[in-house]
């Protein structure tokens, strides 16, 4: 299954900590601390949904992707999607 569309964010690590953290005390390293990062990239073409191919590739575990990022590249009469992202795993989860 494919990881939902809408928790793939292009805010930065450091927004989203600011949202989810408990907390106000907390530093964002501490927060972050708590998850392990997996970057995420795909390349698709014209005739596919691209972001469907990057959620793909997203672990199940995820919490949320972050730092979402994409371009449209032109190479000898192809059009090209490229997209990357990272993936924030909690620790708990990633063992």
């Amino acid at each position: 299954m494919a990881f939902p569309l809408e928790k793939i964010l292009t805010i930065s690590a450091e927004e989203y900590v600011h949202m989810v953290r408990k907390n106000p005390n907390e530093s964002f390293q501490e927060v972050l601390s708590r998850y392990s990062p997996v970057g995420i990239h795909e390349a698709g073409n014209s005739g596919i949904n691209p972001v469907h191919g990057f959620a793909e590739k997203v672990p199940d575990n995820a919490e949320v992707v972050v730092g979402y990022r994409s371009s449209w590249v032109s190479s000898v009469g192809h059009i090209y999607l490229l997209a990357s992202g990272t993936a924030l795993i909690p620790k708990s989860s990633s063992a």
